[in-house]
Order: structure tokens, then sequence, then C-alpha cells
């Protein structure tokens, strides 16, 4: 369809361009993270996309007080694009996987790798920078107003978020040298050596929890 390539747009009013736009980038937001979920490569390449990210605080096209992708917090004070957030998110997400999964991965030497980890946790602590801290994992539920649309789509976003950070990190079940450390630190065979980002990750699964909790108990449709 050529839904990454601004030309193909070229010929269309400003609106039919927004929406082959957004049509694209909620399509890019599906395939990255269905590849980091199925560890396979994704559909669409980033240096083949010729489309500018969604404006972070974009206008107010209906006149109805609410711009597209834009969400709230309950004093109206602070405001986030939540849609550029979850593409940005995606880009992250691909990162993850080209540094964990791919089979360039597979061929690089173990300082390339730890490189590339290093990259994609740089970019994964910028992301997370950016959120305001009035939409962070901990408060949200309380500053969305109890909307439980609001807080189920931020539970999404977080636990997307953690899960790169468990990724990145190599925290998790799934990793066999992870487990294996772990049972032997238990043992008293080996001395504890926590991953770099160890003490961010622990954090933030805790503010996760909270928000998850929450959430758990308001809305079930985001079930993963």
């Amino acid at each position: 369809m050529g839904l990454h390539n601004r030309a193909t747009s070229a010929l269309l009013d400003s609106e039919e361009r927004r929406q082959h736009t957004h049509v694209f980038w909620l399509v890019y937001i599906l395939d990255k993270d269905l590849s980091l979920r199925a560890q396979q490569p994704s559909i669409q390449l980033d240096d083949d996309i010729d489309l500018d990210l969604p404006h972070w605080l974009p206008a107010d096209t209906d006149g109805d007080g609410n711009a597209p992708g834009v969400v709230v917090t309950a004093d109206g004070n602070t405001r986030m694009n939540y849609f550029l957030a979850r593409v940005q998110l995606a880009n992250i997400e691909g990162g993850v996987y080209d540094c964990i999964y791919s089979t360039r991965a597979a061929k690089r030497s173990p300082e390339e790798r730890l490189a590339a980890a290093n990259s994609v946790l740089g970019a994964l602590e910028k992301w997370q920078a950016e959120i305001p801290p009035e939409f962070g994992a901990a408060i949200v539920a309380s500053t969305a107003n109890n909307n439980s649309t609001s807080i189920g789509f931020f539970c999404v976003l977080h636990s997307i978020s953690v899960r790169c950070m468990t990724l990145i990190n190599g925290a998790h079940a799934w990793n066999d040298q992870w487990v294996r450390s772990v049972h032997d630190i238990v043992r008293g065979t080996e001395k504890l050596q926590l991953p770099i980002g160890w003490a961010a990750l622990v954090r933030q699964a805790r503010n996760f929890m909270i928000l998850f909790e929450r959430a758990w108990s308001k809305e079930i449709w985001f079930r993963w």
C-alpha cells in the first residue's frame, strides 16, 4: 500500500494524509510488538520509513477541545501524546529484538552485543524520562481520575516498558544463564552479580504492580 512513504499520499488532501499516516503508525506498533513477542523479524524496516512521527501535541482538529492521541490529567494541567509515546516505544521494541533475538545479534561478538544492549537501554531510559511524572506507573491511576480506559492503556504502555527493560537485562525465566546464576546464588556457589539496570528494573516493576493492581479491578480488556 505504500503507507510508509509520504510520496504515496502526496496527491491526497491534508486530512487524508493524516489518516494514512496514523494507520501506518498503528500497524507499525502492532508489527514491532508482535515481532518482539514472537522473536521473529518485523515486516517494516525502520530505514525504509519516510514519514514524520506524530506531533507531540497535535492540533484539535474537531474543535471539541480533545486532540487525537492526547491524554490529559484530571486537573487538566498535564498533557501527553500517548500515541507518539507508543510509536516511540515500538521503535525501542524493534531495537530490543535486534540486539537480542536477531540473526545479526547472534553473529556479533560479546562486546558488540553489550554495546548494542547499552544503546537500546539508553534509548529506553530516555523515553522513560520524557514521560511526564503525572503519567508514571505508580500514580497514573489517581491522576487519570479513575478513568478505567486510560488506566488500561497506561497499563499496556508501562508493561511493555518493563518487558523491554527485563529483556535487555536478561533477568527473566526464559534466560537459562540467569536462572542458573540465581540457583547458584541460592546454593552459595556463586557471588551475586546483578545486571547493570537491576535497580531501575526492580523500581519500575514495583511501580507497575501498583498500576496493575488498580487496573485489574477496573478493566480486563487489556489482558495479554
